[in-house]
């Protein structure tokens, strides 16, 4: 009998859970902005409250239903109508809230076009747009707060954000800039900002993060979501001079949905523009945030030299490129999800550019003057694919990556002035990498336990090829230099996380890395000039090096709300055995202290001091003389040395989101015996040794930056001003000589629109630099100043008129003033609101040449640039 009670007993409650029922949904506001903190709750008729449960970030609610009888459901946000939904209940149910004016004691609370929610500020993006925006970026410019770079990538309150979703999907990972290059604003209802973000959920509410471990969500219009998406835009015209047919053309196409996140483009380019935006060389985003952060880079030691001018690029890049990439995420359930992708770029370039290199004694006398009028071509190109597999919940964090990527290059470069010479390379890159991460929490909730690894497999192949002309022989001669490096690089990271007691916590991570290199170098040919400065050390060798360090990273801290206290330590031991030369065995230590204090939830100061012992870089160890190009040789270290530094840093911070108020402030103080800069000068030659000799470096760096938003018109006002010096002792071609180097810079820079028929922008900087050598300042003051004004005009509401000038002025020792002035002009009409034509005017004064100079302790430069000649391009773009 008590057998058959069991029975029926597991019947009931399996009837029961059977009958239970999972309601979930979204809320948003009226604006489109994703509702987070709205009370959802169950209440039977009479009133009471049956379950109750809170929106997340993205606004989603989840709710278990036994029985839908005699019950409703309640949406409730303070300044906002209630919802009431009665019975049936719908899968998936999505609410909108509507303002209400809230009376409180006379006093009358309305949402704004920003709102601040806990940590949360979220701006409305119709209400910032302006009718010439054509990307995320233009929006995200006009944000207090946010700095915007060439390449699309994002800081917050003068620090790279660690996460960039779109509608709470990290879609894009590291290479979020696809989207913020590529999003039109026609599609955006806000973009929040999560100060004290974590990204990773195990760790949410375990310790605290700092208002400034900030990330950015972009929500979609509420039309837009779970559609397919896309842009479409060509251009083409003609120009006075090569190339004589510029275009360029692309497409966007995306989907947004809970479930399935893709975007997807493809551009091709011979215009200038810059859409080579993440893999030919070192992004700009902060790596410490992503999977592959700890990844083993392989220097270049081998090139040619094409300086970049402080100047967009699409005034000075000859070009003709291809990129396509495609990133896709399926959510296999809350918190589970699989990601796909590929990227393929592809890049022919051709520089002209003319380089005045100018090296002093210590007197302030010419050691050498160079003249090289360089014409450079090349031909780059980057494929990448990866797959990752996600975990990401309250318990459990898992993320599986696993990626291959490929890189070639290939270039030539013809020089003149001084000498005569040509450059050939070629570069070959094959790289694989796998990164693990595991991370739970222990059944007492009070300890996080993590472990990840990362396996890494690169070769890297360099040859170049320099012929020139000798007037004391017949003929040609020839040098080549190829250098080749193989690594196997595998780290295994434990990290142990225990709270002592409320805000104070005890961090454990310990690291083993392994690293085994291969490294071989080959010269062919003969300069004697540097041979006789180094007569012992070979111009070709090769050397195995394999390295075991353990590293213990020990922390304590104690954290509130307004106090952040930390201590640590590094204790780190390094095994070398390089299997050509010897052993070696080192110790470190490594101690710091932090403390911060946020005076009021808008008022915040943070400050630093350490104590650290450099770490071994050891692909600056190599016992050869290698080429580097036509004129610039390097010569590796010998000994394997740390040097010691201390350091010291205040930061402050001040903003008021809702009145758009920002201010940064900062001071950094560094001491360190820095490895001594030596320098040979012979001929036409530079040498530059890897010296096992320090000398005294100290550095001092200060700032202050004030924003102020008027996010009633969506424009914003910014002034920075920065100082840095620096006091350190080069050797050059055997003479000690100390130096001291100044610079300052000051920027203004303006974006809005003062009215609607009109947007502005402006942006203005001035600079200055120069050193003393042995107590006696150098002649070579440089003055840098730079004005861009950008108008737009709506006569009506389909059209528009933009006009853009530029104002560039260098001033070098006592050579003359340079100037260079541009001016665009561009017209836009909506044909229909997915069409619109427009024509593009570039460099309509047909200059042909800007001019840039720099100092730095001892030598000079003075840079001349071809730019792009006068182009015409007619577009059409198409919005769906």
């Amino acid at each position: 009998m008590y057998k058959n009670l069991h029975i029926i007993f597991l019947f009931l409650c399996a009837s029961h859970i059977a009958c239970a029922e999972k309601l979930s949904g979204r809320i948003f506001f009226e604006d489109g902005v994703s509702a987070a903190g709205v009370i959802v709750s169950l209440k039977a008729f009479d009133g009471r409250m049956l379950a109750f449960t809170y929106t997340d970030k993205e606004g989603y609610f989840f709710l278990d239903i036994e029985d839908a009888d005699g019950i409703f459901l309640e949406a409730a946000f303070l300044g906002y109508e209630s919802i009431r939904l009665d019975p049936p209940f719908i899968d998936n149910i999505s609410l909108t809230l509507k303002k209400t004016a809230l009376s409180l004691d006379e006093v009358v609370v309305k949402a704004e076009n920003v709102m601040q929610r806990g940590d949360t500020i979220s701006y409305s993006v119709p209400s910032l747009a302006s009718q010439n925006d054509r990307t995320l970026v233009d929006i995200l410019k006009k944000i207090p707060g946010i700095e915007v770079d060439r390449k699309g990538y994002v800081q917050y309150q003068g620090k790279p954000i660690n996460r960039f979703y779109i509608e709470g999907n990290d879609l894009l990972g590291e290479k979020y800039n696809v989207a913020t290059v590529n999003l039109d604003p026609e599609y955006l209802g806000s973009i929040q900002i999560y100060e004290r973000h974590q990204p990773v959920k195990v760790l949410e509410g375990f310790g605290s993060t700092t208002p400034d471990n900030a990330a950015l969500n972009i929500t979609l219009k509420q039309g837009v979501r779970s559609k397919w998406l896309g842009t479409l835009e060509a251009q083409a015209g003609v120009s006075s001079d090569k190339p004589r047919v510029p275009y360029s053309a692309g497409g966007m196409l995306m989907n947004i949905s809970r479930r399935f996140q893709t975007m997807t483009t493809v551009e091709t380019d011979a215009a200038g523009n810059d859409i080579i935006r993440n893999s030919m060389s070192e992004t700009t985003y902060n790596p410490d945030n992503y999977e592959f952060s700890k990844a083993y880079r392989i220097k270049d030691f081998l090139g040619i030299s094409s300086p970049s001018a402080p100047l967009d690029d699409e005034r000075t890049m000859f070009n003709t490129s291809y990129s396509a990439q495609t990133s896709n995420k399926v959510v296999l359930k809350e918190g589970y999800s699989l990601g796909v992708a590929v990227d393929y770029e592809n890049l022919s370039l051709s520089m002209e550019n003319t380089n005045v290199q100018t090296i002093f004694n210590a007197d302030g006398s010419v050691l050498s003057d160079y003249t090289g009028v360089s014409i450079n071509k090349s031909d780059m190109w980057y494929g990448s694919a990866d797959l990752r597999f996600d975990i990401n919940t309250t318990s459990l964090y898992l993320k599986e990556r696993l990626k291959f990527s490929m890189r070639g290059l290939s270039a030539g470069n013809s020089i003149t002035g001084t000498s005569v010479r040509n450059e050939d390379t070629q570069d070959k890159n094959v790289e694989a990498l796998n990164s693990l991460a595991f991370m739970r929490r222990t059944p007492n909730n009070r300890s996080i336990l993590s472990f990840s690894m990362l396996t890494q497999y690169s070769d890297k192949t360099e040859i170049l090829k320099v012929s020139a002309e000798d007037s004391q022989e017949t003929g040609r001669t020839e040098a080549v230099q190829s250098v080749s490096s193989e690594i196997f690089y595998n780290d295994l990271y434990f990290n142990y996380r225990f709270i002592l007691a409320d805000g104070l916590e005890l961090i454990s991570r310990t690291d083993v890395n392994i690293e085994y290199r291969n490294f071989g170098s080959v010269f062919e040919g003969a300069v004697p000039e540097i041979q006789d400065i180094f007569p012992e050390i070979p111009f070709s060798g090769g050397s195995s090096m394999m390295m075991i360090e353990p590293l213990e990273n020990l922390s304590l801290s104690y954290i509130t709300r307004k106090l952040r206290l930390g201590a640590g330590v590094d204790i780190r031991y390094r095994y070398y055995d390089y299997f050509s030369v010897s052993k070696y065995h080192r110790f470190a230590a490594n101690p710091r202290l932090n403390i911060g204090y946020e005076v009021t939830p808008r008022f915040r100061i943070q400050a630093t001091g350490a104590f650290s012992l450099s770490p071994i870089d050891d692909q600056e160890l190599y016992g050869t003389v290698i080429m580097n190009d036509f004129r610039n040789f390097t010569v590796g270290r010998t000994e394997l040395i740390q040097t010691p530094s201390y350091s010291a840093t205040i930061d402050m911070n001040f903003k008021s989101p809702l009145s758009g108020w920002y201010l940064r402030g900062y001071g950094s103080y560094l001491y360190s015996r820095s490895f001594e800069y030596v320098r040979y000068v012979a001929g036409d030659y530079i040498v530059s040794q890897h010296s096992n000799q320090t000398t005294p470096f100290n550095a001092v760096t200060a700032g202050l930056k004030v924003e102020k938003g008027f996010l009633g018109n969506g424009s914003k006002l910014s002034a920075d001003i920065s100082i840095n010096w620096y006091e350190s002792q080069l050797s050059q071609n055997n003479n000690g000589i100390s130096y001291q180097y100044y610079s300052g810079n000051a920027v203004l820079a303006y974006t809005g629109s003062p009215v609607r028929w009109m947007k502005i922008g402006y942006d203005g900087m001035y600079s200055i630099s120069s050193y003393k050598s042995e107590g006696v300042w150098s002649d070579s003051f440089v003055h840098y100043f730079r004005h861009r004004l950008q108008l737009a005009f709506f006569p009506t509401e389909r059209m528009e008129i933009g006009a853009a000038f530029e104002h560039y002025l260098s001033k070098y020792a006592g050579l003359d003033v340079n100037q260079t002035y541009l001016l665009d002009l561009s017209m836009g009409y909506n044909v229909t609101k997915s069409i619109k034509v427009f024509v593009n005017a570039r460099n309509l004064l047909d200059n042909d040449r800007y001019t840039y100079s720099y100092v730095s302790p001892l030598q000079s430069f003075v840079q001349y640039y071809t730019i792009r000649p006068l182009n015409v391009l007619l577009g059409l773009s198409f919005r769906f």
